[in-house]
């Protein structure tokens, strides 16, 4: 029967490098330095690239996957209606110019307890309907396009429902700044 159990403690190798046997691999390698500098170039073109995805993708979440809005509706019933509403949400609400509507963000509402959302969305309270908000005035042409579907912002924004863009041709869409839409 054995003690150790196959456990041996390993001694000092010797040197941790050996320039003798570093020259001899130069040596052998000379032949095949071309095929040694593409092997190293091309690891460092795949290394770029992994790279490059991460932040492709942030490019791609920060500047064109664009916030949605969801509207309030202002005629609810009860104490959870628009004045409940109001309350607990006032400084994250944006407010139509006609004082109808008000709107949240995604962004907020993902903060919410989804009980409450779901109490909100079947009395009729918070819509379904996705909306974007463009900052600035729009061009001619989109303005008489969009005229009936935008909603008018106290702050002189608009929003617009992402299902009426989206049928838009990309011509038009074009039109638009990306960093007007937010």
């Amino acid at each position: 029967m054995f003690g150790e159990y196959g456990y041996t403690e390993e001694g000092k190798l010797g040197k941790p490098y050996n320039l003798r046997l570093l020259k001899r691999l130069v040596r052998d390698a000379l032949p095949y330095r071309k095929t040694i500098v593409a092997a190293l170039l091309l690891s460092l073109c795949l290394t770029l690239c992994d790279l490059a995805i991460p932040y492709l993708s942030k490019i791609a979440i920060d500047d064109y996957i664009r916030a949605s809005w969801y509207r309030v509706n202002m005629h609810g019933p009860g104490d959870t209606g628009p004045a409940g509403v109001k309350d607990r949400y006032g400084p994250v609400l944006l407010r139509s110019r006609d004082t109808r509507f008000l709107f949240i963000s995604h962004a907020d509402l993902a903060k919410t307890d989804p009980a409450e959302l779901h109490r909100l969305r079947t009395r009729g309270i918070l819509g379904s309907e996705r909306y974007y908000r463009i900052r600035r005035p729009l061009p001619a042409v989109l303005a008489d396009r969009l005229a009936g579907h935008t909603v008018g912002l106290s702050d002189g924004s608009m929003m617009v429902p992402c299902d009426f863009l989206s049928r838009l041709p990309d011509r038009d869409i074009r039109k638009i700044r990306a960093a007007d839409i937010t």
